[in-house]
């Protein structure tokens, strides 16, 4: 058959050129052609949330038809978005009109739109499959006939849907948890193909609030939940890494590489002196969350003010992190693996100078102080010598090599992660087995001891014991952690003998093969493989049991228990090991000397815990209201049984019982507490407009005396969605706007010991008694029966806002704590004798501050990215301390009266003395040493001397400010990419003497390159004095060691593929993808470049923040 061009040409050239039917014909063609190009045209439109009107005419921009309607047919239709390329007309058409229950019709190039005219009396079947925007089939899905939403199908496992005896014209919702609901028209002879796109406000719509889950739009509190796709894939060791970044007013200080450390984090900064941290709730127990397999984690809502914390009560005082495991979803069991191998290697690391050059530097200091030099000529001549690493000196060495003992030491680890999932949601039963393994090799662990594991096995159980009636649900972890590490002698860690210890002219081993140590310190090689074995092992059983029970419509009563039972094995064996001089063996130690040495604990704890809660929701007309209510009783018990040995016979086989019978010693300890709450909330919302919550606990706690042990919490806080009121209505800026204010007081009992009401008796030490031996006992600390509650009281209010169909959302908050009374210290009179210091209510701190997020979602074509950024920022102020003010102490992170918990105090300086006259014409801070190139404080009183504490001032805090993360995520077909940042926008970092003096005690031996940029005539702007050795008038706190250590950082970076499913189904695969992943990327500071701007320790010598590169991969079944 002949096309539309050709039976036109045809026709024309048949005619010749004289007829008047010619044009006529050719008109008649062209209309047909239209006609037909109404099927086969195509368009490409990017429109969002526009009227069926303002469709229509961004069709007609494209092509030649117009369109005819009543504008009453039209104007209530459900708005449309569309996002296509080269489309045909007839497609979008169908699509988009039988959603909106219209048809057309073509009469030339006109298109004409008409309402769908139901048959009356025609029933057909309508058929269909339902997918997700990747082509994969949705199970579960409810469709509903919309005239009458009683009669309704489920999709099965392949998406597939058959409704039968459906209207013909009727119309059909679609609707399913986490997607935008969708109507569709029922039509017969054709299988409906229904795509559903995932509505990332519904996903957020509900969230875990304590003892249950609220509406996000309803929320009065300060809440915000992150979701398992920010935990998904990263080379973490626990949830609380993947936070930094993600939260406002959460500030995470990051861990560092050491194999089982981790991250620690607080909510909206300090909130009392006696801090203990955030509570965790994990599925309804107390816990750590760094003990929790990421992988098993559905969501974490962190509980930022008094409104949403309130509930917890007397431990909420921090804020409150609730974390919500994994359950099954698919109606066909799935199983999941997700594997991911991460190599590591450190961020910032000072530089080993080279074995001259500190050799040179040790002598210039020791010449500075007038003693004696280390290293004498014939050391400077071998230094210089390669093929020299050690001179002899008597019966020791003086090592002449040139050894990076830095990058020798700290140069990759590596981790590895592995996690099976086996998951089903089947009618009246889902369950989730899963088991992960966490695997770290330290740095050192080439040597010796540096090692960590940790294994998860979880399974969660729901069952309907009687459906919609009664539900059974089981909730079992099992955790064992392993970490192996190396014994401390006197706090001599391998990162501090490797920084500190190990110089760079010593080689790892001396000329005659043994291993090299200057004077009695360490060897960080040998301390590994000859100094013995820490181990600490952990094993933990947890479970929760919840049985709910719904006599009535709205009702729903709770009984949960629940149980963790904890033991921990601690083993550290200190072998001693040799000292080797030229003539052989000097002498054994374990560290620097001492015999050799074990110690054993074994601790066991048992936390229990009961709950009884009640649930009505009700629901009248405009009116919602849910009261909720509940008692539960807590108790744990601890036992601690340890014994120490020393002088273990043979010096190999760590065991107790090969130990001395001198020096031994064994200890017991048993402890035990309780608490006993009661709780409610009261939630009203009118319209969901006008929002109402108020939440009350009592806790009794067996720390205080019968005379304060009640506490009581309450909390109320009001919201109110203008966006819902009738004056709101036609203005097209705001899409959500809510304001919402809160006042509550929450607890703190984190300042007492567990009987501080009684008084408590030390027995210790023997005495002649007669003839018998007898002991004492004495009261070391003072008891209190006045002791109560820390009650900090919180104030917050805020702004949510969304724009663009909450295509842009943003959130504003401002917040007021105040811990009335908080224990602190009270001064009491020598001569009473009291070792501990006892404590009192006298204490007040105040922090104020705001939080502040902004986020974009929204798709360009097969394009779905999501921006999102969020800034906080808090001041605290320690308003009363219990005691009188004091002058200054020099010292950083002080406690002092009117200022930050973080606070520096120390010297004003004024650069460095640059002749004799100047040195003999200024304050001082100690004229026997002070000399040209030395550090010059500023006499700050004029009283010709430099003393504390009338020369000091406040230099700043350590606190940090203006914490800030951006994530940005993107969707390309089976590409898939994420990036966070993170940084802090005002920090101070101060660098310790221990590690900027390298010379300050005699018997010290290291120096870095940093070093060798000191005060000499030629290099007046050095960034260090001149080196002296003996003593530390050069580093006294001042601002000349104090750094800004601000910082900028890309925290991960991931890109990963996914296989097409028509690939990867054929071999039983359901979803295959692949990921790269980066942590800790990349840095700007103006920090001192050899320190990470997130390390917290001031000395610099601990064990360094890692840089992680992996790769990974998900694979479900």
């Amino acid at each position: 058959m002949k096309n539309q061009n050709q039976l036109i040409t045809s026709f024309y050239k048949g005619k010749g050129k004289k007829g008047f039917l010619r044009p006529l014909a050719l008109s008649f063609f062209m209309l047909a052609s239209i006609d037909a190009s109404a099927q086969v045209g195509k368009v490409s439109l990017d429109i969002n949330n526009v009227s069926v009107k303002e469709f229509f005419s961004a069709i007609e921009k494209q092509t030649s038809y117009h369109f005819s309607y009543r504008d009453i047919e039209i104007q209530d239709k459900e708005a449309v978005t569309v996002s296509s390329k080269d489309e045909e007309i007839k497609k979008l058409l169908v699509r988009e009109l039988s959603q909106r229950n219209l048809t057309y019709r073509v009469s030339g190039n006109k298109i004409i739109v008409t309402p769908v005219k139901q048959e009356s009396g025609k029933r057909i079947t309508v058929k269909g499959i339902v997918k997700d925007a990747n082509g994969e089939a949705l199970v579960g899905v409810t469709i509903r006939l919309e005239s009458d939403k009683t009669i309704g199908a489920i999709s099965d496992f392949e998406g597939n849907f058959m409704l039968p005896d459906v209207p013909k014209g009727d119309k059909l919702l679609v609707s399913y948890i986490g997607y935008k609901d969708q109507t569709i028209l029922a039509q017969d002879n054709i299988v409906v193909n229904v795509v559903l796109k995932e509505d990332t406000q519904t996903l957020e719509e509900v969230v875990v609030v304590g003892y249950g889950t609220q509406k996000k739009i309803n929320l009065t509190g300060a809440v915000e939940s992150v979701s398992s796709e920010t935990l998904e894939n990263r080379p973490i060791k626990s949830a609380t890494d993947a936070l930094q970044g993600a939260v406002s007013g959460l500030t995470v200080t990051s861990g560092t590489g050491q194999p089982g450390e981790f991250a620690s984090f607080k909510i909206r900064g300090n909130t009392s002196i006696n801090s203990a941290g955030a509570l965790v709730i994990i599925d309804g127990l107390p816990g750590d969350i760094n003990l929790v397999n990421p992988q098993d984690i559905e969501s974490i809502s962190v509980l930022k003010d008094a409104a949403s914390a309130a509930i917890y009560g007397a431990r909420a005082a921090e804020g409150v992190v609730l974390v919500t495991t994994r359950a099954g979803k698919s109606e066909k069991v799935k199983v999941e693996y997700s594997g991911n191998f991460s190599f590591n290697k450190p961020t910032r690391l000072p530089k080993s100078n080279t074995g001259l050059n500190h050799a040179l530097l040790s002598n210039e200091a020791f010449k500075n102080a007038g003693l004696a030099v280390q290293f004498p000529e014939d050391a400077i001549v071998a230094l210089k010598d390669p093929s020299i690493s050690a001179i002899a000196k008597g019966n020791d060495w003086i090592y002449t090599d040139n050894m990076d003992w830095i990058g020798t030491m700290m140069d990759n680890s590596f981790q590895q992660t592995h996690n099976l999932t086996i998951s089903k949601a089947a009618k009246g039963l889902k369950y989730l087995f899963s088991a992960g393994w966490l695997d770290q090799n330290g740095m050192f662990s080439e040597y010796g001891p540096d090692n960590y594991d940790r294994v998860n096995l979880r399974s969660n159980i729901s069952l309907d014991i009687i459906q919609d009636k009664l539900i059974l649900d089981s909730k079992i972890t099992y955790l064992q952690t392993n970490k192996l590490y190396h014994p401390q002698f006197a706090g001599w860690s391998i990162p501090y003998i490797t920084f500190i210890q190990a110089g760079p002219n010593m080689p790892i081993y001396d000329p005659n093969g043994n291993y090299s140590r200057y004077r009695m310190q360490a060897n960080p090689i040998q301390a590994l493989r000859e100094g013995g074995e820490g181990r600490n092992r952990q094993q933990t059983i947890e479970g929760v049991f919840t049985l709910s029970y719904k006599p009535i419509k709205g009702l729903t009563l709770k009984a949960v228990g629940g149980a963790t039972i904890r033991n921990r094995q601690i083993k550290e064996w200190r072998r001693q090991y040799g000292k080797y001089g030229p003539n052989g063996l000097i002498s054994m130690g374990a560290g620097q000397s001492g015999p050799n040495k074990i110690s054993q604990e074994s601790q066991t704890s048992r936390y229990l815990t009961g709950q009884l809660l009640a649930e009505y929701k009700l629901k009248l007309d405009k009116h919602d209201l849910n009261v909720l209510g509940g008692w539960s009783a807590e108790e744990q018990l601890y036992e601690n049984l340890g014994g120490i040995r020393t002088n273990i016979v043979g010096n190999e086989v760590p065991a107790l019982n090969l130990g001395a019978t001198e020096g031994w010693s064994n200890s017991a300890d048993e402890t035990e507490w309780a608490l006993l709450s009661g709780f409610m909330r009261l939630n009203y919302a009118y319209a969901d407009k006008y929002l109402f919550e108020a939440n009350f606990r009592a806790d009794a706690s067996s720390r205080f005396s019968k005379k304060n042990r009640w506490g009581i919490f309450p909390s109320f806080s009001l919201g109110w969605r203008i966006t819902e009121e009738e004056f709101m209505k036609e203005q097209k800026v705001f899409s959500n706007l809510k304001l919402r204010a809160s006042w509550g007081q929450l607890g703190n009992q984190n300042g007492l010991g567990l009987y501080d009401h009684i008084a408590q008796y030390v027995v210790s030490g023997y005495y002649p008694f007669g003839n018998e031996l007898g002991q004492w006992a004495s009261v070391q600390k003072l008891p209190s029966e006045e002791r109560t509650w820390e009650t900090v009281e919180m104030f917050n209010v805020a702004l949510d806002m969304g724009f663009l169909d909450n295509r842009l959302s943003a959130t504003a908050e401002y917040f007021i704590k105040r811990n009335k009374d908080m224990l602190v210290s009270i001064e009491m009179p020598s001569v009473i004798g009291i070792t501990t210091v006892p404590t009192g209510n006298y204490g007040e701190l105040e922090v104020k501050g705001w939080d502040f997020s902004i986020g974009w979602k929204d798709s360009i074509g097969e394009l779905d990215y999501g921006v999102r950024f969020n800034i906080s920022d808090q001041k605290d102020k320690l308003v009363d301390y219990g005691v009188e003010y004091k002058d200054f102490t020099a010292g950083v992170n002080q406690k002092m009266q009117g200022y930050s918990l973080g606070s520096i105090f120390g010297y004003r300086t004024d650069g460095y003395f640059t002749s004799e006259d100047e040195v003999k014409n200024s304050a001082v801070i100690n004229r026997s040493v002070v000399g040209v190139g030395d550090i010059k404080y500023v006499d700050k009183d004029g009283d010709g001397k430099i003393s504390a504490p009338k020369d000091l001032e406040y230099l700043g805090t350590t606190t940090p400010r203006f914490v800030f993360g951006l994530n940005l995520n993107a969707n390309w077909r089976e590409w898939d990419f994420g990036a966070v940042f993170q940084g802090v926008g005002k920090r101070n970092f101060y660098l310790a003497q221990e590690i900027m003096a390298p010379f300050s005690v005699t018997w010290g031996n290291f120096s870095y390159e940093m070093h060798n940029d000191y005060w000499t005539p030629e290099n007046p702007n050095a960034a260090l004095p001149r080196h002296y050795a003996g003593s530390g008038h050069n580093y006294q706190i001042s601002d000349h060691w104090l750094q800004n250590a601000a910082y900028l950082r890309m925290k991960n970076l991931q890109l990963g593929y996914s296989f097409k499913k028509e690939l990867i189904n054929k071999i039983g695969i359901e979803r295959l993808r692949i990921y790269f992943s980066g942590e800790n990327l990349f840095e700007f500071s103006k920090l001192n470049k050899n320190f990470d701007p997130e390390l917290t320790s001031t000395s610099g010598y601990i064990y360094p923040i890692m840089r992680s590169f992996s790769c990974g991969i998900n694979l479900t079944f």
